[in-house]
């Protein structure tokens, strides 16, 4: 494990030579290096029992939004399994960062592969379990089903706080269904909004970048050499304009990268 908080005049990389300075543009972000992506799933499981147990024991529930993508696979595979410490599953409020608007059959949607995953394994109460539908008239009015949703799950809130928000990183630059200069990336009112994607399906609905900057904690799954490229984007300064990664800011929350070694080559 290789481990780096990250921001201003922090972020040089020790031994084997000289490398590039990161002048983090997430301010105070951790990036945290692992093997392979399986210790990348396994160090994510810890930080998820972690933080569900400090959120019960401080609030009653533990509320986490769910990425898609092929990534978080291996983390949902361990957390069904028995293993211990058992994250408080019946504690548990599981929300969706974002949505692919196909059928919850279809092998393209979220919630389909967290359900084969995750959800049949663990006791999580259905009142507690809030997938994105995708068989409203369009995904405007799904988006707008989903902010009633999270409204009513968060009463009386300017923006809900979420636990954890477990994120991804495309090789755009992307994260949940926010991509560059789409203008969902640019929304500030609204907790959840359609996007288009640049790729089939082309349709999402997203969580907005301020319902990621109020969480408690925002958790980036990187693995594979083919994003080593853009991490080191990501985690260098600002561009111009920044990238959606780049923009998860929480304001009294934290952002750790957990990326393995293929994926943080170069860094």
């Amino acid at each position: 494990l290789r481990s780096r908080i990250l921001g201003p005049g922090r972020g040089r990389c020790p031994a084997r030579g000289r490398r590039p300075r990161l002048e983090a543009a997430i301010a105070s972000a951790e990036l945290r290096v692992l093997p392979d992506a399986s210790a990348v799933a396994g160090a994510a499981a810890e930080l998820w029992a972690q933080t569900a147990h400090e959120a019960v024991r401080s609030r009653g529930v533990f509320r986490v939004a769910l990425s898609g993508g092929s990534t978080p696979e291996g983390l949902y595979a361990l957390l069904a399994q028995k293993r211990s410490p058992q994250p408080p599953w019946t504690d548990t409020e599981m929300f969706w960062a974002d949505e692919r608007y196909v059928p919850h059959h279809h092998a393209d949607n979220n919630y389909n592969r967290a359900q084969h995953t995750l959800m049949i394994f663990a006791s999580i109460p259905e009142h507690r379990l809030h997938p994105i539908r995708t068989d409203s008239e369009d995904a405007a009015h799904a988006a707008a089903d989903y902010e009633r949703v999270m409204r009513s799950a968060f009463p009386e809130q300017d923006w809900p706080v979420l636990d954890l928000a477990l994120l991804g990183l495309g090789e755009d630059g992307h994260t949940a269904s926010l991509f560059p200069k789409d203008p969902a990336l640019a929304e500030t009112r609204l907790w959840v909004c359609p996007a288009q994607a640049p790729s089939e399906p082309r349709t999402r609905i997203t969580l907005t970048l301020p319902v990621f900057n109020h969480a408690r904690l925002a958790v980036f799954l990187i693995c594979g050499r083919s994003k080593a490229g853009i991490l080191k984007r990501v985690l260098s300064a600002a561009e111009t304009p920044p990238l959606p990664a780049q923009l998860i800011r929480p304001a009294s929350g934290r952002v750790i990268f957990l990326a393995d070694r293929e994926s943080a080559y170069g860094l």
